[in-house]
């Protein structure tokens, strides 16, 4: 009986704070009303905006953070925050346990062969000094987005747990994290324009320092600049120049221009944005073509003195074309304000013939190192017979060295057409490259008797 009499005075206490709490909302309905109808309706829309915040917050116990893919200050740039709590979140433990992953052969961490991502909705939890966090990935669709929907990560956590230290602590946290994920050789990408968008690859190219056929000195001093700007962020923010460098590599074609930056790029682990100034309608496009390049990238532009505006301004050298691409575009675009919206950034510039280019485009500060490849070097030479023959001296190397220090003149690409598929008979592929040379010294000394003879 005590039982039963127990559990109908608990009913009845439950049933008259049910009533007297709808009594109370009916109440404060009527109130509402009765205020609507006196007072102004920018008032009333104050208040009730006050009343359903503070209801609204006395029973919410969780609270929202949106990282957006894309940034604020710059719809046209990637969001930094963003791009590390992506890398982060797919490299979470619970990750595993989420229904729902895209998976990617594209992966900017190495602990994996391919790149891991939460679908649409999942939600996957992390736990950060005692308080447990959810990220879900949330993708929306906009009418200019409609077929590459705008990602967002969305950070819920308990309202009343975290502070402002928690938070502080937290992203750096997650920023030292993906700090420690190292890119690797096939986490690399290449990207390409494509009107106002990129369209990225794996980058695969196999070149690297190791098997570049290029002159000893150049190498050195080309790595030896590398490694300087890659450990000198404070000097840069110290005298005030955004946190990048530029490059001009030319020469006659196919002396390893391609090759080189393909080098650069695996040995400072950079992703690539090949830009292809005849596929950019103006400069506002170009603007938004860079703003949408990240940190840690080389934007290359290859073959630059065939792209029109861009000669001698004045010069019978200029070209038509349908580009509107101009050379103050450009120079803004690579030393104005729109350079800095990343950091460690290489521009490199490619062209047989520099004397092409306007000096206001090679000036110091905005191109900064001038590197020429010229015709194959003897080390240089060495280099190739090592990778093709897989030879590192050989009877013939003698008469190879007379002839280049001669002055016989063939380019990379030139030799390894010779040797290519010889690697079984390297004498015979050594003959040719001879043969090849005392052509080539031939036709020199022909020439220079012809200038000879005329003056």
């Amino acid at each position: 009986m005590k039982v039963r009499e127990i559990i109908s005075h608990l009913f009845s206490r439950i049933q008259r704070t049910v009533i007297e709490l709808t009594e109370k909302i009916w109440s404060l309905t009527g109130a509402f009303t009765l205020l609507q109808s006196i007072l102004p309706k920018e008032v009333t829309s104050i208040l009730t905006k006050f009343f359903l915040y503070r209801v609204g917050s006395y029973f919410n116990l969780y609270s929202e953070m949106k990282i957006e893919e894309l940034s604020k200050s710059n719809e046209y740039c990637l969001n930094s925050l963003y791009l590390m709590a992506e890398e982060y979140v797919g490299n979470l433990d619970s990750i595993t346990g989420a229904r729902r992953l895209c998976l990617s052969d594209i992966s900017f961490s190495n602990s994996d062969s391919v790149r891991i991502s939460p679908e649409d909705g999942e939600v996957i939890w992390d736990c950060f000094q005692g308080v447990t966090v959810w990220w879900t990935m949330s993708k929306t669709k906009t009418f200019f987005r409609e077929r590459n929907p705008v990602e967002s990560q969305i950070l819920t956590v308990r309202a009343k747990n975290p502070s402002r230290d928690f938070f502080h602590a937290y992203f750096s946290h997650i920023e030292r994290s993906s700090t420690n994920y190292k890119k690797t050789d096939n986490d690399l990408i290449i990207s390409q324009n494509n009107k106002q968008w990129w369209s990225s690859i794996r980058f695969t190219h196999p070149s690297t320092f190791e098997t570049l056929a290029l002159d000893p000195k150049i190498k050195q001093i080309i790595l030896s600049d590398l490694n300087r700007f890659k450990s000198n962020k404070e000097f840069y923010q110290r005298i005030g120049r955004s946190w990048k460098r530029g490059y001009v590599l030319y020469g006659p074609p196919g002396t390893g221009k391609t090759s080189l930056v393909a080098a650069i790029a695996k040995y400072m682990k950079y992703d690539i944005f090949e830009l292809k100034l005849s596929k950019v309608k103006d400069n506002s496009e170009l603007r938004q073509l860079l703003g949408k390049t990240w940190n840690h990238s080389v934007i290359v532009i290859e073959d630059i003195d065939w792209c029109p505006n861009l000669t001698q301004r004045g010069g019978k050298m200029e070209r038509y074309s349908e580009n509107n691409v101009s050379l103050s575009g450009l120079l803004n675009a690579l030393d104005g304000l729109q350079s800095c919206v990343a950091e460690e950034r290489i521009f490199i510039l490619t062209t047989n013939n520099k004397d092409m280019l306007d000096s206001a485009l090679l000036r110091p500060g905005r191109m900064d190192l001038h590197i020429l490849l010229s015709f194959c070097t003897f080390p240089a030479f060495k280099t190739l017979a090592k990778n093709y023959l897989k030879v590192e001296n050989h009877e013939l190397f003698s008469s190879v060295k007379e002839r280049i220090e001669s002055g016989a003149e063939m380019t990379p690409a030139e030799i390894i057409q010779l040797m290519a598929n010889k690697e079984k008979d390297p004498h015979e592929a050594l003959g040719a490259v001879i043969c090849a040379l005392d052509a080539r010294l031939n036709k020199k000394e022909k020439t220079l008797l012809g200038k000879t003879s005329t003056l």
